[in-house]
């Protein structure tokens, strides 16, 4: 997911503890299906939610948690002590794409008469 941090639009990872539990959560790493069950649980959409995890306002911190243990009770059965809750937003590494290479002795696929 990508962030606006002043001027710049970043794509960051959560590093979620809760307790003894550690996550790192990645939005690019969820189905469309996965994503659209968070939508429904959050009943916002992905950015918003994800504003809103970082911004620790609880109905989305609560969904983030059920996510993360499992989905294995309903969104709103989902109890921790916010104390416990730890969230890092850190910025995901860049893939460098490869250099293009120029090839030697002439031009390839070019369409010259």
């Amino acid at each position: 997911m990508k962030f606006n941090v002043g001027d710049e639009l970043i794509d960051v990872v959560l590093n979620v503890t809760l307790g003894d539990e550690t996550w790192e959560f990645d939005t690019d790493d969820l189905t469309i299906d996965q994503l659209i069950a968070i939508e429904d649980a959050a009943g916002q959409t992905p950015s918003e939610w994800i504003n809103d995890v970082v911004k620790n306002r609880g109905r989305a911190m609560k969904v983030l948690v059920w996510w993360l243990q499992g989905r294995k009770v309903p969104p709103d059965s989902v109890e921790f002590r916010v104390g416990d809750l730890t969230i890092d937003a850190t910025k995901k590494a860049t893939k460098k794409r490869p250099k293009a290479v120029s090839g030697r002795g002439g031009t390839r696929g070019s369409l010259a008469s």
